[in-house]
């Protein structure tokens, strides 16, 4: 079923744009909370592979996050590259711009990587960082919920390659529960990551184990 409106031109956004899906009417509800722009400042560090390639790093894709988690293989460590890339603070969330039903969010934990090693990543992700000393790990399950996930959705413009823009962001209002318990919420995406870091690494060593086994 269509949704049919009335907007007025002098509310539309700057340069007047008629996309249909910047003035879509569920996107008007509002939520009592605090700017998510009081929290985070969203980061964008752009380097080249010229200048990092005596570097040691590891290249992330959008591929490499998933629901929180921010996977890191071997194959992505001294990855040369030819687009730019963004620099990646750790404790930063990364939320990826394109298509995001596929969820490709995540937090980068302490232990993706050794320390002498720098974070590279897609330029298709926006970088979250916090304003203070707190982590800002909670706002993990935030942007995962079904009422961000949908917001998201309905802020795409693009045919084949659907994103949502930094305003997107800057636009939401995380609900004062999720403020008054972060901290609480913080250590258990945290230990949530952990634990899988854990799991991989056991994984692994089973699968060089059964590599020796049958190589033998």
């Amino acid at each position: 079923m269509a949704i049919n409106f009335k907007q007025y031109i002098s509310t539309l956004d700057d340069q007047y744009v008629l996309l249909p899906e910047r003035y879509d009417p569920r996107k008007s509800k509002k939520t009592l909370g605090i700017p998510l722009l009081d929290i985070i400042s969203i980061e964008e560090r752009i380097i080249n592979f010229k200048k990092c390639k005596e570097q040691k790093y590891i290249l992330l894709d959008t591929s490499n996050s998933n629901s929180g988690f921010v996977e890191s293989n071997n194959d992505d460590f001294n990855k040369p590259f030819g687009s730019n890339k963004k620099i990646i603070s750790r404790n930063s969330v990364i939320i990826s711009r394109l298509r995001p039903y596929l969820r490709q969010i995540g937090f980068i934990d302490e232990n993706i990587v050794p320390e002498n090693y720098f974070i590279l990543a897609s330029t298709e992700y926006f970088e979250l960082i916090s304003k203070t000393n707190e982590s800002i790990a909670f706002i993990i399950p935030f942007l995962l919920s079904k009422q961000i996930q949908e917001y998201l959705q309905i802020s795409v413009e693009g045919g084949n390659h659907p994103r949502f823009k930094i305003n997107t962001l800057s636009s939401l209002y995380i609900p004062y529960d999720v403020i008054d318990n972060r901290n609480t919420i913080s250590e258990q995406i945290v230990d949530y990551i952990k634990n899988i870091r854990i799991s991989y690494s056991l994984l692994n060593k089973t699968y060089e184990l059964f590599s020796k086994v049958y190589c033998a």
